[in-house]
C-alpha cells in the first residue's frame, strides 16, 4: 500500500483504540471534563506501537539467490505507516502526547 506496509495500519488502530480505552476506563463525563487524560491515551498508543512494531519488524527475512548475477538478495517484510516503521511511531506518539499535555496545561492556565 501507499500509506502503510505490512501491519503498519495497526498504529492508527492503536491510536483510536487507546482513546476509547481511556474514555471507558474513567467514564464519558469525567473524560470530557478532564481532557488532560488524552496524554495517557498517547502513552498507551506509544507503548503498543513500539513493542508490537519491534516484534513485527524483528524478522530475519529470507535470502534468495539471483539467477543472473549469483548474488544473495535479502527479502524482508517491514511494517510501516507513511514510510515510518511502526516502532518509531511509538516515539512520535509520545512526543505528540507531551506537546498536547504542555499545550493543554498552558491553555488551562489562561482560562483559569
Amino acid at each position: 500500500m501507499l500509506i502503510w506496509k505490512g501491519y503498519g495500519f495497526l498504529a492508527f488502530l492503536f491510536f483510536l483504540t487507546s482513546f476509547l480505552i481511556v474514555e471507558l476506563a474513567v467514564g464519558e463525563t469525567f473524560y470530557r471534563a478532564h481532557r488532560w487524560l488524552d496524554f495517557f491515551a498517547f502513552v498507551i498508543t506509544a507503548l503498543f506501537c513500539y513493542f508490537v512494531g519491534k516484534k513485527l519488524n524483528n524478522n530475519k527475512g529470507k535470502v534468495y539467490i539471483d539467477k543472473k548475477t549469483g548474488e544473495e538478495v535479502l527479502i524482508k517484510t517491514t511494517h510501516s505507516l507513511f514510510f515510518i516503521k511502526m516502532e518509531y511511531w511509538g516515539f512520535i506518539f509520545l512526543v505528540i502526547g507531551f506537546i498536547y499535555l504542555f499545550l493543554y496545561l498552558q491553555v488551562d492556565k489562561l482560562i483559569h
